[in-house]
């Protein structure tokens, strides 16, 4: 539904990613991993600082934490598993400047 930072937005380095979705999201087994697009290929880091998590006042919105981000552009992939028990993955691009 909607994504905190934007995809394609211009920002100063955030603190962390958060995603919202129009189904109920299970409480495990979501994801989100952020990556520099410098780094795509076999030996990406993985910037996010832990698991993923599901708040637990609206289980549409899922928030990761993530190191801090030098200027660049950043890729955030997610794998996310419904209530109803359907997957969806899904991809961003934000940028980070000075």
């Amino acid at each position: 539904v909607k994504s905190s930072p934007k995809a394609d937005a211009e920002i100063k380095a955030p603190k962390k990613i958060e995603l919202w979705f129009n189904e109920l999201l299970e409480g495990d087994f979501n994801s989100i991993a952020v990556y520099s697009s410098a780094s795509l290929g076999a030996n990406r880091e993985n910037l996010a600082e832990a698991d993923a998590k599901v708040d637990p006042k609206d289980h549409t919105h899922l928030t990761v934490k993530v190191k801090a981000l030098p200027p660049g552009e950043y890729v955030v992939e997610w794998r996310v598993l419904s209530l109803d028990g359907h997957t969806a993955p899904g991809r961003l691009k934000f940028h980070v400047v000075p």
